[in-house]
């Protein structure tokens, strides 16, 4: 009995002196965990896959991406990528592969306690022959009423030269060669092409295209509208004063500019009707807005027998 008295109190002694451990934020000495994401937009030459890192096992990412290899259980010292730190998705670019090949990917996470692994998908690239280019459709830039410029990015030939490139236009969308379109030259990289014979004030649809000697691939749609064309400005004619027996006085209000600055305005006047500013006119500033124009030395002869002078309204760009 003493005994046993004897074994619960160094038992109870024992654990008594044992230091609390916490596990609040996991333990820290775990590799990460990670999934490979599905293989997609496969080619002869590309592929396009990536991860998820679903934990950090309790050390912060340093380093993250895919690698491939054709063999099975592809490592980070086969091909692989580098996209950033941390947990969460990513994709990757895998590139520089050869055509009809079967190929293993796995993304990978590592932390300071090493590298993590995720599941292995396998996927066979394109043959060489049978695939169509790859191209990106350039921003629209230097459009005015009746033409713009576009262009492209030939990234990929399909495995087959690329013949011709260039972009086509409609105010439909989803436009293609049969459509309005011009050429770029041929092969892979960038090119420019001019748009042409436009409507002012319309809408357009754009896409490069690039061809190879399986058809013809074409790039994202973009769409721009084409410039207005300015009408003339909206003008009134202030009332008439008499100020002097040689003088008058009137003036406007230029209220629009139809859409392009009003470079000059003022009155005109004539003996006849509807004066025009090759006869007798003033010239008063230029934008929109309220003016006063001074029409001076008028025939006093004239003025006593009450002919009445015409006075227009003038504002011209």
């Amino acid at each position: 009995m003493k005994t046993l008295s004897l074994i619960l109190v160094l038992s109870l002694a024992f654990f008594g002196c044992q230091k609390e451990v916490s596990y609040e934020n996991g333990p820290t000495n775990l590799l990460p965990t990670i999934t490979t994401s599905v293989v997609t937009s496969i080619t002869n030459t590309t592929a396009i896959s990536g991860g998820n890192i679903s934990s950090d096992g309790g050390t912060a990412i340093t380093d993250r991406g895919v690698c491939w290899s054709t063999s099975a259980n592809p490592v980070i010292t086969d091909n692989h990528t580098t996209e950033g730190t941390g947990t969460g998705t990513f994709a990757s670019n895998i590139t520089g592969l050869s055509a009809s090949t079967l190929y293993y990917v796995r993304a990978y996470a590592t932390n300071a306690n090493g590298t993590a692994y995720g599941n292995e998908i396998s996927f066979t690239t394109s043959a060489t022959t049978g695939a169509l280019p790859t191209v990106t459709t350039s921003a629209i830039s230097a459009i005015t009423q009746t033409t713009a410029s576009g262009g492209g990015d030939v990234l990929t030939d399909g495995g087959s030269a690329v013949t011709s490139r260039g972009i086509c236009w409609s105010t439909s969308s989803n436009p293609d060669v049969t459509n309005s379109h011009t050429a770029g030259g041929a092969g892979l990289g960038t090119f420019t092409c001019p748009i042409t014979t436009l409507t002012a004030a319309t809408t357009y649809y754009v896409r490069a295209y690039a061809t190879n000697t399986n058809g013809t691939a074409y790039g994202n749609e973009l769409t721009f509208t084409t410039a207005a064309i300015p009408g003339l400005p909206t003008v009134t004619t202030d009332p008439i004063a008499y100020p002097g027996s040689t003088s008058a006085a009137s003036g406007g209000n230029v209220i629009s500019d139809g859409g392009s600055p009003v470079t000059a305005r003022g009155v005109c006047w004539s003996t006849t009707t509807a004066p025009v500013v090759t006869g007798s006119h003033t010239t008063n500033g230029a934008g929109l807005g309220t003016f006063v124009s001074s029409v001076m030395l008028w025939d006093t002869k004239v003025m006593e027998q009450n002919t009445l002078q015409n006075i227009g309204k003038m504002a011209f760009r």
